[in-house]
């Protein structure tokens, strides 16, 4: 199927923007369709400017008074025709014919005088839903809301909402770009909804910038079908790995090189590549993706069947029809043959894709795979950029903006020949660089993490074997000494990815370079970085308050830093004064050299420093748009995407915020993302030694590096609770950086009172964008199931609320937020299923476990402060009751009742270990096992009841006593933690007894332990203790580490499984106290929360009914209820909280007059007399439920729903029918 052009645009009744749009038309060269409101008509009543004769026109009724205010133009060669019925004066209608699906297509004007908010656009909407045809929308809402960009959303935008969740439809409106905008005001009022069928048929939709001579802009979209160009791939998953690594054995007739130069280099590493794609070839072959057309979800064999008669009938009613000569009979009997049949195949396409939509929702297990099919998320993919008028030109643009000084080429340039030479032996110096370091170098990477060579994963090195590691080793150590980088490393794909929150992506800046180099050179890259932490670093710091790519900072604790400087100022009533400042392609502009001189100054290895420069500086970067392809030399800036990048700009930026941190700026940094902040007393004052401060930075920092700030991007806030000061402007490079009254940084909004509440508000809203697409996929009869729904609510929706809860939790508990977040859960609990609408928010969330959110993010900012509180110093020094205001403050005053005094744990950043002065063996065959010669040393660890823990030690000492011991740790300590104690006890035992030259040997039965021992990486206090001690013991003795096989009657394993159980009982032993793990803590601070809950729902005054059935939220409970189809939850769900359609709910909805049950006439109908008292059915209740009186605290749900199913009072509980009776 061709593409089509849409084009919406309110005219605003302007002639001059009626005969633009004209012009424009005959400009496309491709089937157009234009979505217009209040057109321009001439003294006949026909639409000005467009030749009626070329085009079809379709609009309302006109007369001299009342022109249409909604008009559809389209070109000729498509097949449309106007659906009477829903065209009016503010509605125009019509369906597109094709051969696969029939469209609907409408263009509607809101009139904001009319109360009824879509009285127009109902119709059209019920109507496209009982034809179960498709449909695309444009409309000119007059309304504001969150759904599609808009700042906040009004009562008519909720209407909308309400309207748009009602029937499924998608909002197609992209980035925060103004639809309308006139000298009253601007805002985003025009909006294209299609069905949620054609989502992926609608692309490139767009706000143009050209001149409408409207006060509304013009909206462009394609709507097409696209056909994916066939690719190679492999399938790493189903890769025969075992092949790979004894094919590269059997062909290893590597020989080392006496000697190395960079002509060395080269060919070695083109023999390496050579012999892992031959072997790789053979374990995970190369695969071409059939690019044939395959059919869609829901096409089925009967279809085909019943397509094949249409075909065949309509092609014999044509035959009749083209003869003269044929009977009128005869064509009418075939053209009744044909209708008949093509009604047939129309409501057979319905069904077909009825059940496979529903097939698709109930068997898929999947929610994340779910979400992907359901949530349509903005893909915003570079095109043809603004003033570009071809993709080579496009392409250039990008690679201009951020590829400064790069030169294109179009041959391959040959290398000036180095001349230096090295021995091999010479290389050992180099003991940074060895084969376990390459190796945890690889295993640190993401297994199926992609690169540009070849698109060969990460987990092909980490399967390669010894040998190979070790000749990769040999090169990478001859790069570091030649300062030499292999030239297939050098190269680099770059794909261009859209930045979040763009108003539009026409503009090369609108975009994020990432450059996607070679494993090998990620993993050469990685081994400096660890070099350089180790050695430069240790000696001088990076700046206290940059908090990009630490392993003890994040943004989490940049947000804190600043929130902390900001409370300062508020709680001293002083201004505070904030400048967020803009680094214009800050790692692509980079002055190299002068990035060079500082690695230097900073005493950093320089023959890591001569590599460096010389990679740097003969990078090849390719890049693709559109079919278009172009290759570049770069030798400026680093490389985003880069494993070393980050750490020089940290070590560059270091000079910056050093030279800001005067005593009266005080500079806080995420890698480019900079703010300075100045307190005082005087706002004027503040704002002149903001502008000096930049001045010198200018001066000094940014000239040299090639860095320039954008103005027109920095934003200064004036954090203060007066309502009136003097806005003293803040001059950079002759522009002046505006004031605003709040900023976005590292994605949380800071407000200039600092209450949270616009964060809070934004967060809300694309939570609930995200939330309603699930609607359409969603009825009462079928959907996702309700546990996999609660699933994707939890991990996908929530997450994007609780980003930055750490700053605003106590905002969350307000009582305005407070109804805002409820609002979110209730829409959330009524998506699982059909339940009664007046069911309670609270009643809800108990039955589907779903924390009140004021709740939730107190506890995830709980979580987020547990971890990083003790990072950021308490700065604030305020006295009396000031004291304990502050936000980290208050954290740490609440902290130890909510954590139940865990503060600290036994989680440390991640720090390289290297020392080993031990061997761990892993790779002990299952079944066989035989005790080595020396001292044995057999360890393991118990849990008993999930609380108490031990660990047991039994060495076996030759022709001396073997030694039995057992250890009682603390209460809640893991197994992971009492393996690896149990191997550190023993070691200490060892080493007190002043044990050496002997071979130890320890056996342990648990793997993970044991590889935490081997890991280069450690992230464990306990793990660390360990190493130190066994350590401690290798550096006189020889050391071996052993796994074995558990429960396999290996006698000594035994005997320390016994020594283990028998520490873990109660009573046992002297307490050896661990660090609580982080886990614990969540876990401790996730029931402080549960219980807050628990005591919110037993004291309030909802929800009494379902306080019957679910006395307190109760997670199994809650998920026994979950597991099961939409329609018996809604039954169960209905009866608990007797919100139903029985006659006493109805009556208090004063619906009905009477209350009285309809069985009994005893008592009112509910559905708590009918389970506990109705004698109509005492038989029937005593059978289900085994007795009369019922607990209904205890009541099984299953009991609970074959009772209503046995007594056929679910249609009463489910149905309004009865509401006709």
């Amino acid at each position: 199927m061709s593409s089509i052009s849409f084009l919406q645009l309110n005219l605003n009744k302007c002639q001059l923007a009626q005969a633009n749009l004209a012009s424009e038309l005959t400009l496309l060269n491709k089937p157009f369709i234009c979505l217009l409101q209040e057109p321009h008509f001439n003294r006949t009543q026909k639409p000005s400017s467009f030749n009626l004769n070329s085009v079809q026109c379709f609009h309302g009724l006109c007369t001299k008074k009342l022109w249409p205010r909604a008009m559809i133009i389209a070109a000729k060669s498509l097949q449309l025709s106007k659906i009477t019925s829903l065209t009016s004066r503010d509605t125009t209608t019509i369906t597109l014919h094709n051969r696969e699906e029939e469209t609907i297509i409408t263009a509607a004007y809101q009139d904001i005088k009319n109360n009824h908010v879509v009285y127009n656009i109902d119709n059209c909407l019920e109507k496209a839903s009982n034809l179960n045809k498709p449909i695309i929308l444009g409309i000119d809402s007059n309304a504001h809301s969150q759904l599609w960009q808009c700042e906040t959303t009004n009562q008519r935008g909720q209407v909308f909402e309400e309207t748009i969740a009602t029937y499924g439809i998608y909002v197609c409106n992209t980035g925060k770009k103004d639809t309308y905008s006139s000298t009253i005001g601007k805002s985003i009022i025009d909006i294209t909804l299609v069905s949620s069928t054609l989502v992926d048929m609608v692309s490139q939709w767009y706000v143009s910038d050209k001149s409408t001579f409207s006060d509304h802009k013009l909206i462009t979209f394609l709507f097409s079908s696209h056909k994916q160009d066939p690719v190679q791939t492999r399938n790493y998953e189903k890769a025969n790995w075992h092949l790979f690594t004894s094919n590269l054995e059997k062909r290893y007739d590597y020989k080392t090189p006496v000697g190395w130069s960079t002509d060395t280099i080269e060919k070695e590493v083109n023999k390496f590549n050579a012999e892992i794609k031959m072997a790789l070839d053979l374990a995970c072959p190369l695969k071409t993706i059939n690019d044939k057309h395959k059919p869609n979800y829901w096409w089925t064999t009967e279809l085909e069947v019943q397509k094949a008669k249409v075909d065949k009938h309509h092609a014999a009613w044509r035959k009749f029809s083209s003869y003269p000569n044929t009977p009128k009979a005869n064509i009418d009997e075939a053209k009744k043959n044909y209708v008949t049949l093509k009604n047939e195949y129309a409501k057979m396409i319905t069904s077909a894709k009825a059940n496979a939509w529903q097939k698709v929702l109930t068997d898929n297990g999947d929610i994340y795979k779910l979400d992907k099919l359901i949530y349509r998320r903005e893909q915003n993919n570079v095109s043809l950029l603004r003033g570009c008028s071809s993709a080579k030109d496009s392409l250039a643009a990008l690679l201009d903006n951020y590829f400064p000084n790069s030169s294109e080429l179009t041959e391959v340039e040959e290398e000036v020949a180095n001349n230096n030479w090295v021995r091999n032996k010479d290389l050992s110096s180099i003991n940074y660089i060895n084969l376990g370091k390459v190796k945890e170098a690889f295993l640190d990477m993401e297994p199926l993490n992609a690169a540009s060579d070849a698109g060969i994963k990460a987990i092909v090195y980490q399967k390669l074997p010894q040998r190979m590691l070790s000749r990769l080793t040999d090169i990478y150590r001859a790069c570091i000494r030649l300062n030499h980088t292999p030239a297939q490393w050098c190269k680099a794909d770059v794909i261009f990815l859209a930045k979040n929150g763009k108003t539009s992506y026409d503009l090369a800046s609108s975009f994020r370079p990432i450059s996607k180099f070679g494993i090998p050179l990620k993993g050469l890259e990685k081994l400096v970085k660890w070099e350089i932490e180790r050695t430069a670093l240790k000696v001088k710091p990076l700046f206290k308050d940059q908090h990009a790519y630490s392993r003890i900072k994040n943004t989490e604790t940049a947000i804190l830093r600043i929130i902390d400087e900001i409370e300062k100022g508020l709680l001293r009533k002083e201004y505070t004064l904030v400048v967020y400042l803009d680094l214009k392609g800050a790692f692509n502009n980079l002055n190299t050299d002068e990035a060079l001189k500082a690695m230097a100054t900073r005493q950093i290895d320089e023959d890591i420093t001569n590599w460096y420069g010389s990679f740097i500086k003969k990078r090849v970067i390719t890049a693709s748009l559109l079919g278009v392809k172009q290759t570049r030399k770069v030798d400026r800036g680093t490389p985003q995407g880069g494993v070393l990048s980050p750490l020089i700009w940290n070590i560059v930026m270091d000079e910056l915020l050093e030279l800001l941190d005067d005593g009266i700026v005080i500079p806080i940094a995420f890698a480019d993302d900079l703010s300075i902040i100045l307190r005082g007393i005087d706002e004027t004052i503040l704002a002149e030694q903001a502008e000096k401060a930049l001045n010198k930075a200018n001066e000094k920092w940014l000239k040299r590096y090639g860095q320039e700030f954008c103005p027109t991007k920095c934003i200064a806030v004036m954090y203060t609770n007066r309502r009136k000061w003097i806005r003293r402007p803040i001059i950079l490079k002759g522009e002046t950086i505006p004031y605003k009254k709040e900023a976005k940084y590292l994605g949380v909004i800071l407000d200039s009172k600092l209450k949270g509440n616009s964060h809070i508000i934004k967060k809300i809203g694309s939570a609930k964008k995200h939330l309603f697409s699930y609607l359409h996929a969603i009825s009462k009869t079928y959907g996702p199931n309700p546990r996999l729904l609660k699933r994707a609510y939890d991990t996908i929706i929530i997450p994007t609320l609780l980003h930055g809860c750490h700053a605003f939790g106590d905002q969350a508990q307000t009582k305005n937020i407070k109804a805002k977040l409820s609002s979110l859960n209730r829409l959330a609990c009524l998506m699982m299923a059909p339940v009664a609408p007046t069911t309670g928010t609270t009643a809800l969330e108990v039955l589907y476990d779903i924390m009140p959110l004021h709740c939730l993010i107190e506890q995830k900012a709980s979580e987020i402060m547990a971890r990083i509180c003790d990072r950021i110093p308490v700065t604030w020094d305020g006295l009396g009751k000031l004291s304990k205001n502050g936000t980290i403050r208050r954290w740490k005053t609440r902290l130890p009742k909510i954590a139940k005094n865990i503060t600290i744990t036994d989680m440390i950043p991640k720090e390289l270990y290297e020392e080993r002065n031990f061997k761990v063996v892993t790779n002990t065959k299952r079944d066989q096992f035989k005790e080595e010669d020396g001292i044995a040393v057999y360890t393991d660890g118990s849990v008993l009841n999930g609380k108490n823990v031990g660990c047991g030690i039994y060495i076996v000492i030759p022709n001396e006593v073997s030694y039995k011991v057992s250890h009682r740790l603390n209460d809640f300590s893991t197994i992971f933690q009492a393996e690896v104690t149990a191997l550190k006890m023993a070691a200490e035992l060892l080493t007190q007894e002043e044990r050496s030259e002997n071979t130890i040997n320890f056996y342990s039965d648990s793997l993970s332990a044991l590889q935490a021992l081997n890991s280069l990486i450690i992230k464990s206090a306990t793990v660390k203790s360990c190493m130190n001690s066994i350590n401690n013991l290798g550096r006189v003795n020889k050391v071996m580490v052993r796994w074995v096989k558990a429960h396999i009657n290996i006698e000594g394993n035994e005997i320390a499984d016994a020594l283990a159980k028998q520490g873990a009982q109660a009573g046992a032993g002297t307490i050896i106290n661990l660090l609580p793990t982080m886990n614990r803590q969540k876990a401790c601070i996730r029931e402080y929360y549960y219980e807050k809950w628990t005591k919110e729902f037993v004291l309030t005054k909802q929800a009494r009914q379902t306080k019957l059935f679910f006395p307190k939220p109760n997670k199994n409970r809650s998920l026994e209820l979950l597991n099961r189809s939409r329609k018996d939850l809604a039954m169960l769900v209905m009866c608990c909280t007797g919100h139903n359609y029985l006659r006493k709910h109805r009556f208090l909805q004063k619906r009905i007059d009477v209350s009285k049950c309809r069985l009994c006439e005893y008592e009112e109908e509910s559905s708590l007399h009918i389970i506990s008292h109705c004698p109509a059915f005492e038989l029937t209740r005593i059978m289900t439920f085994s007795n009369q009186e019922l607990d209904l605290t205890l009541v099984d749900l299953d009991q609970l729903l074959r009772f209503i199913r046995t007594t056929k009072i679910g249609r009463m509980l489910t149905t309004e029918e009865i509401q006709r009776q």
